[in-house]
């Protein structure tokens, strides 16, 4: 039998949720990698999202077990870099939702965890499996270290999970592309070089 997460931007216009066989079992990790925390920053919601080192926690998911059930059309996303990654948030109230691969054909979702709105179900979530990218993390990491995750082992758990996926046809559907196709619901959104100056820190040039 399977267990339900809901889902739900700040607002409410958002919502939908998660299926999964055992909350328990959900990856859940905390990143403090440059690119997550200027994605917050963007969003003006560090207060909200950070832990006290600047770290967010996410849910890693499959495309096909999240479904948006309202508010599609507030989906936005941010292309932080040019690079492989869409940052994904409800434009009606500026909640962070998560991270996808620029194509659907990698069915991985990197859902930011605050996006799960019902506490009962956020406390049956398993311990979190690992701590990301401490070097861009601030304050007193000494604590955190025992649960550091070497960057490439997480690479090699994500690309055994798209590749069980893909083989198994669970990378459709997906709520953040058209259906059937390869185009973003939303046009992707670049930073203007004040913005970039703003989230990273440093000039804008």
């Amino acid at each position: 039998m399977s267990d339900q997460l809901s889902l739900s931007c700040r607002c409410g216009a958002v919502q939908g949720h998660m299926t999964v066989e055992d909350l328990a079992a959900i990856p859940r990790y905390v990143c403090y990698c440059d690119d997550c925390q200027a994605f917050i920053r963007y969003l003006d919601r560090a207060e909200e999202v950070f832990d006290g080192c600047g770290g967010t926690e996410v849910v890693h998911a499959t495309p096909a077990s999240l479904h948006l059930d309202s508010g599609t059309e507030h989906l936005r996303c941010l292309d932080l870099r040019g690079g492989g990654t869409l940052r994904w948030f409800a434009a009606c109230c500026g909640s962070p939702i998560g991270s996808t691969p620029k194509s659907p054909g990698f069915p991985f979702v990197s859902l930011v965890a605050t996006f799960i709105r019902d506490t009962r179900e956020k406390a049956s979530i398993g311990p979190i499996r690992g701590r990301l990218m401490l070097k861009y993390a601030s304050g007193d990491v000494g604590p955190l270290r025992k649960d550091a995750l070497p960057a490439f082992r997480m690479f090699l758990r994500v690309a055994r999970t798209m590749l069980i996926e893909r083989l198994l046809r669970r990378h459709r559907p997906t709520p953040f592309f058209q259906a059937g196709g390869a185009s973003p619901l939303s046009p992707p959104q670049a930073l203007t070089a004040q913005e970039r100056a703003r989230v990273y820190g440093g000039p804008a040039a």
